[in-house]
């Protein structure tokens, strides 16, 4: 069992003020700027001979993880690579709806992720040692080459409640390795990401802390922050919304791109099974899941979550990407459904690094980046929740709604019928007639 705990914080001098060293623990006190927390712990299970993967994260608060984590999507991810499928796939799909892509089946949910992590710990036979905070933490949590690694993130704030202090479980039996490695960010130019701070270690029984170091890290982070800032760029929909919901994504100031990189913007976002996008009006790279242009929704809850897509972007304009929405349920009273999906921006460079693909902090796998090559850089740009309301009727007037939609239908057959194939009178030819006279 291996656990580590980096704390990330903004400067040198919140690093002072907000960690004081003990002989047995890090006490944390109250600090003036918030910082990150996480917590990772590796521990073996028994799935060596496996050669692909599973990774479940969970988006709780909406915070970004800066240099120590990736972004994750809303909401709780799993995705299954096709090398699980077999021991998965089958078991899964008969519990929760799913999405199939090229590079994995991916199960979705808004709510808590619970349910779904704990049926993938039954069905693998790990016992759940962990609690969870599905409120307040976001988790990146891989099954890889035998080995269970999962991170746990937390931003604290300046009015949070202190964090307890950190010191090293003796609860284990057999091997514990723990750390701590306190940093804040020296330097950020591109993807290159130079940490600097301190690295605590503690002796062989987990008892007293032995040593604390000065380190410092230079490392690629595949996800890096950009120089371009959120609010030089919008996302939003154009009024007034219909039926057929646009999202524009203003580019205008996106001016980063230079000559000397391959880099291109792109939207990414996971629609819910009330919108699609139709892959033949539009132009997305692509479209995974559910975009069957007729089917309401309540037919598809138990087939799908919805879907995933991206589309490429033009820089120096404003991106307009049309969306379609389903017919919802019927209420007990007509109104509108307020359906709300999360689009991310992002810019993406090819770096001709390999070793772009991992990093103390975290490592590329299942999710958006596996439709990318393994040397690319990340720069994501914003998010932004937005919301579609889509009409629905009342169920006391659904049933007369049905029934002259259907006495419509009725008319205009047996109108198109009678005028194909019902008789004809031959009208005169007028100016036949004249000129016989």
């Amino acid at each position: 069992m291996e656990e580590r705990v980096t704390l990330l914080f903004r400067s040198a001098r919140s690093l002072a003020e907000c960690v004081k060293q003990g002989e047995r623990t890090l006490e944390l006190a109250a600090c003036r700027e918030d910082y990150i927390v996480q917590n990772r712990s590796v521990e073996a299970v028994n799935d060596a001979d496996k050669t692909g993967s599973v990774r479940f994260t969970w988006r709780g608060r909406s915070e970004d993880l800066s240099v120590v984590g990736p972004p994750l999507n809303e909401g709780a991810n799993l995705y299954v690579s096709p090398e699980f499928a077999e021991t998965l796939g089958k078991e899964l799909a008969s519990r929760f709806p799913r999405v199939d892509t090229p590079k994995y089946s991916l199960y979705h949910s808004e709510e808590s992720g619970e349910n779904i992590l704990g049926a993938v710990f039954e069905l693998l036979g790990i016992s759940q040692n962990h609690t969870f905070d599905w409120e307040n933490k976001q988790y990146d949590i891989v099954l890889e080459k035998g080995a269970l690694r999962i991170d746990e993130y937390t931003v604290v704030h300046p009015d949070d409640a202190v964090p307890a202090p950190i010191e090293a479980s003796t609860s284990y039996n057999g091997s514990h390795n723990f750390e701590v490695g306190m940093f804040y960010i020296d330097l950020v130019q591109d993807e290159n990401v130079n940490l600097s701070g301190l690295r605590c270690i503690w002796d062989d029984d987990n008892k007293n802390i032995e040593r604390c170091i000065k380190t410092s890290l230079l490392y690629r982070s595949a996800f890096a922050p950009s120089r371009l800032r959120p609010r030089d760029l919008t996302i939003d929909l154009e009024t007034p919304i219909g039926l057929h919901p646009k999202v524009l994504i203003d580019l205008s100031n996106a001016t980063e791109i230079t000559s000397d990189k391959q880099c291109s913007y792109y939207m990414f976002s996971q629609l819910p099974a009330q919108l699609f996008v139709d892959k033949f009006q539009s132009d997305p790279i692509f479209v995974f899941g559910e975009h069957n242009l007729e089917s309401p929704d309540y037919r598809l809850s138990n087939e799908t979550w919805g879907s995933e897509t991206l589309f490429e972007l033009t820089p120096g304009e404003v991106n307009e990407i049309t969306l379609h929405s389903r017919y919802v349920a019927p209420g007990d009273n007509a109104g509108y459904s307020n359906i709300s999906f999360t689009p991310q921006v992002f810019m993406a460079c090819d770096t001709g690094m390999s070793d772009i693909i991992e990093n103390p902090f975290f490592t590329k796998g299942l999710g958006l980046e596996a439709f990318f090559t393994d040397d690319t850089a990340f720069y994501p740009l914003k998010r932004e929740t937005l919301v579609a309301p889509i009409p629905f009727p009342s169920l006391s007037t659904y049933s007369y709604i049905e029934a002259l939609t259907l006495l419509s239908l009725v008319t205009a057959t047996f109108y198109l019928l009678y005028k194909l194939f019902g008789s004809v009178t031959p009208k005169p030819h007028t100016d036949n007639a004249k000129k016989n006279n």
